[in-house]
């Protein structure tokens, strides 16, 4: 559990859900392996200058699991992606907590996220029926996430 344990240093919290909608659906194994890699590679692992051909170097902190990565990125941004729900794979979360005069890099880093997750799903598993929420911060600021009640979900 110290992946994502309560740091005052990032009091922004801000978090994001897609949920599989019907009951017998679920997020393909194919859909998860692919998602995982294209974040790692794409923030994670990604090189420290833009536009630089050098191999990733990994100069932040990143965990991966089987099912989830978080990294934190030299913008005072940290981001936990998680696929929930095990074996079912029914919801993909998406975590982001950042220091004071950050909130717009966080708020970037979860649209790319959230288009990166919304473009792998439409790819690899379109016919998986899907809703989006928001999680309200107190949701976000455990972990591991309880299961959303209701009035958590915006």
């Amino acid at each position: 559990s110290g992946v994502w344990e309560t740091n005052p240093q990032f009091p922004q919290l801000c978090g994001w859900m897609l949920q599989c909608c019907e009951a017998g659906q679920f997020l393909t194994s194919q859909f998860i392996q692919v998602l995982l890699l294209r974040i790692a590679f794409s923030f994670a692992l990604a090189p420290d200058t833009p536009g630089s051909n050098d191999l990733p170097v990994l100069l932040r902190k990143c965990f991966i699991w089987k099912n989830g990565i978080y990294w934190g990125s030299r913008k005072g941004v940290e981001a936990l992606v998680e696929i929930r729900d095990p074996p079912q794979n029914k919801e993909v979360v998406v975590m982001l907590r950042c220091g004071s005069g950050k909130e717009v890099e966080c708020a970037r880093l979860r649209s790319t996220i959230i288009q990166m997750v919304l473009g792998a799903k439409e790819k690899l598993c379109p016919k998986v029926p899907t809703k989006e929420f928001l999680l309200h911060p107190s949701q976000v600021r455990e972990y591991p996430l309880k299961s959303p009640a209701e009035q958590d979900l915006i």
